[in-house]
């Protein structure tokens, strides 16, 4: 949250990371780098929920599952008045 809770972050208290651990060195621990700061009043533009993209992997055709990222976007779904 950022200047004085005008610019909250609906992932905070979550605190998953934004990328995939498995892409790490061994030992390596994933973390969050990234933040998404929704501006506005949130009792007129509410934060209805969030999730991450490209978190499991996919069959490709040339063999094998892979991740389609080494980055874990966030997605937030935010009301509309």
């Amino acid at each position: 949250m950022t200047d004085a809770g005008t610019w909250p972050d609906p992932f905070a208290a979550a605190g998953l990371p934004t990328f995939h651990a498995e892409l790490l060195p061994a030992g390596a621990t994933a973390y969050r780098v990234d933040c998404l700061l929704v501006h506005g009043d949130p009792n007129s533009w509410p934060v209805l929920g969030t999730d991450r993209l490209f978190t499991e992997p996919v069959a490709m055709p040339s063999g094998g599952p892979t991740f389609l990222s080494d980055y874990l976007a966030q997605v937030a779904r935010i009301g509309i008045p």
